[in-house]
């Protein structure tokens, strides 16, 4: 049976990737008009990069970034929207460490609304989701309503977010059957999801 699964996956491709330890995974959530950023907010996975997106704890902003790293994550969020002409909402996740390359590498770029998008839009009063519709419809609103993604990368940086932190954290709701032990519902509850147990 393996040399079988090893014949039939060399028919199809396979993509393998090299786990680099101790590195940081950042994501970048952002709006492009017609190639060009209008808006974008970078976050931080708490957990070292190989948790799942989806399950990984977002910090916002960034707590633990150089200027330097933050700059190249810039440059490359905006290379990447040039080159594929991005008109609405995508998101680009990046793995960081010193020594590995330039020191940020590209994970993925995901052409949609990440699971992050209303939290980013919430915790930075930015309202990405609005902005991507008016992109989408054709509608070049940057100026009026403030959606530079260079403003609102920097006033991220300067002011922190609303003045201060933001961290999602999953809703995980247990009943307790008095012995102590916890009981999970049907439901588990996450930041924008309902997923059946």
């Amino acid at each position: 049976a393996g040399s079988r699964s090893v014949s039939a996956l060399a028919s199809v491709g396979v993509v393998v990737t090299k786990f680099v330890e101790g590195a940081r995974e950042i994501e970048v959530d952002a709006v492009a008009d017609r190639g060009v950023v209008v808006a974008a907010c970078m976050h931080e996975h708490v957990e070292h990069a190989g948790v799942h997106s989806g399950d990984a704890t977002l910090l916002l902003p960034p707590q633990d970034m150089d200027d330097r790293t933050r700059s190249l994550i810039d440059e490359y969020t905006n290379k990447i929207a040039g080159a594929l002409s991005i008109v609405g909402p995508f998101n680009v996740q990046f793995l960081a460490k010193e020594g590995y390359l330039t020191g940020v590498a590209v994970i993925e770029c995901n052409l949609r609304a990440s699971r992050s998008f209303p939290f980013v839009s919430k915790a930075t009063g930015v309202d990405f989701i609005q902005a991507a519709t008016n992109v989408i419809l054709g509608e070049r609103r940057r100026e009026k309503e403030g959606m530079d993604g260079g403003k609102a990368l920097q006033r991220e940086k300067e002011e922190g977010v609303n003045g201060g932190k933001a961290l999602p954290l999953p809703l995980l709701p247990l009943l307790t059957d008095g012995s102590r032990r916890g009981r999970s519902k049907n439901l588990l509850l996450l930041p924008g999801a309902v997923v059946g147990c």
